[in-house]
């Protein structure tokens, strides 16, 4: 089954992102692959919204728990770590090598708040799961402006 990707966003920090991400795989692919390291790769992601909260589904085949790092704020998602370089075969040539290794990080600006007393990440079978609870819209304090 093929998939088409489709990103819809208002926000120009995620676009630039996304160019960014993608300009280094670019890279990536053209260098030598004893050249991996110098990039950052970005991991593909999904991201699932709910009307009480986001999803996000990072795709970390063979990056180790103890090297993933969540970090999360009432407005951003920053997710990074590093896939460790695996042992390359030397009694032939590679003919073709996409599975980067290294340093990987990925931010995401949220359009809502998020309550992070109730981050939940879980990593399992390669992917990486964070749960945002939004905060109520509710909490939004209106303020009256009064003339001088």
């Amino acid at each position: 089954m093929s998939y088409i990707k489709i990103m819809i966003t208002q926000d120009l920090a995620i676009l630039d992102k996304v160019f960014r991400c993608g300009r280094d795989e670019m890279l990536r692919v053209m260098s030598h692959p004893s050249a991996m390291n110098h990039y950052a790769w970005c991991p593909q992601t999904d991201i699932f919204e709910t009307a009480t909260e986001l999803e996000f589904i990072m795709e970390l085949a063979g990056v180790m728990l103890e090297d993933i790092a969540v970090e999360a704020d009432r407005r951003t998602l920053r997710i990074y770590g590093i896939r460790r370089e695996r042992r390359r075969r030397q009694d032939g040539n590679y003919l073709l090598a996409e599975i980067p290794a290294g340093y990987f990080e990925r931010f995401f600006p949220l359009a809502v708040p998020i309550d992070t007393n109730t981050v939940q990440a879980r990593y399992a079978e390669g992917l990486l799961h964070v749960r945002l609870e939004k905060l109520p819209q509710n909490n939004i304090r209106t303020i009256t402006v009064r003339s001088s």
